[in-house]
């Protein structure tokens, strides 16, 4: 018989979102059945974002979400585990003045608590 290991290894999660990050948008919408513009108008119809909010977007991947919220006005910490999702993120939104990227672990979160109004992760 044969087991499943599922204990994650934080390098071989990060290695397979490096992979696949210039397709995962796609991979997203064609796996969700095309769901994702629905939730994501959802995400933002949630938040209402405003000028002056500050919003933290953990596993922020290709940055769709932050972009999302960032047009509303709202200054957006995009955060994610995976190197190419960032770098994907900021060629895709990088010239974006109301988006931060930056790489790091959800589990270690550099910031201090009640830094931000909202906290989303998708």
């Amino acid at each position: 018989m044969h087991h499943v290991d599922l204990e994650k290894r934080p390098d071989e999660v990060s290695a397979m979102f490096d992979r696949v990050s210039t397709r995962y948008d796609l991979t997203n919408d064609v796996l969700s059945l095309g769901v994702t513009p629905y939730w994501r108008r959802r995400t933002r119809e949630a938040i209402d974002p405003k000028p002056g909010d500050l919003i933290l977007d953990v596993a922020a991947g290709t940055g769709t979400v932050s972009r999302i919220l960032a047009d509303f006005g709202a200054s957006v910490v995009a955060l994610d585990f995976s190197a190419g999702m960032i770098h994907e993120a900021r060629r895709r939104h990088g010239g974006h003045p109301l988006i931060e990227f930056l790489q790091g672990d959800a589990t270690q979160l550099p910031f201090d608590d009640n830094t931000f109004d909202t906290t989303t992760v998708s």
